[in-house]
């Protein structure tokens, strides 16, 4: 591994200024990233495996070959394949910079010692509640779930009880649903893995099966 993987690339705020007549060319979305001038060539090269979606995280990379002139080479993937990957490459790993979908991939590989450690000045410019205390990884963005809801619907729910046996909404939403999937029986759970393991009970999975899942 020529430099132990780090999980994110915060570097783009590091902008390097230089000329050339040899310019990298960016299209619109990275432009809105960095509008500058972007910088000649510097034969430097990063190598990312990112388990992003390549239409979310390639503009972000343009715009950093942009402002930097440091060439970025993708390997594109599930994040949990790309960790793998790392795991069996070891200190062969092309790797520079682990981009991950989610954090189960980043602490497997901080598990197995596979992560570096990263600059303090760019884990300053993340707050600590999204960086890890040992420096080796930082968040890179984040998202906002909505959730939208009847008011009097739940304080109804509230004062009559939760529960299967005690609260009207939940029997009219397993009529309700019946109706529109077609089916004399429903059973609603309070998670997906609630779900999932109803499923493969009725399929009648057992110990010592194997099930084959999709990444």
């Amino acid at each position: 591994m020529r430099n132990r993987a780090l999980p994110l690339i915060l570097t783009l705020a590091l902008f390097v200024a230089a000329c050339g007549a040899d310019q990298f060319q960016i299209d619109a979305s990275a432009a809105e990233i960095f509008p500058g001038e972007c910088v000649a060539d510097t034969g430097e090269e990063v190598t990312i495996y990112s388990g992003r979606k390549e239409n979310l995280i390639e503009p972000v990379l343009d715009a950093f070959t942009c402002a930097t002139g440091v060439t970025v080479q993708v390997r594109w993937g599930s994040s949990t394949q790309l960790a793998l990957l790392i795991n069996e490459e070891g200190n062969r790993s092309q790797a520079d910079v682990f981009l991950s979908q989610s954090p189960g991939p980043v602490g497997f590989l901080e598990s197995k010692g596979l992560l570096g450690t990263i600059d303090n000045n760019v884990l300053r410019l993340v707050s600590e509640d999204n960086r890890s205390s040992q420096g080796s990884w930082v968040g890179f963005s984040g998202r906002k779930r909505v959730l939208v809801h009847n008011i009097d619907l739940v304080t109804e729910a509230v004062t009559y009880g939760w529960y299967e046996s005690r609260n009207m909404h939940f029997a009219q939403f397993n009529e309700e649903f019946s109706q529109l999937v077609q089916k004399k029986y429903i059973l609603p759970v309070n998670n997906c893995t609630s779900a999932i393991h109803l499923a493969l009970l009725s399929a009648g999975i057992g110990p010592g099966d194997e099930v084959i899942v999709p990444d």
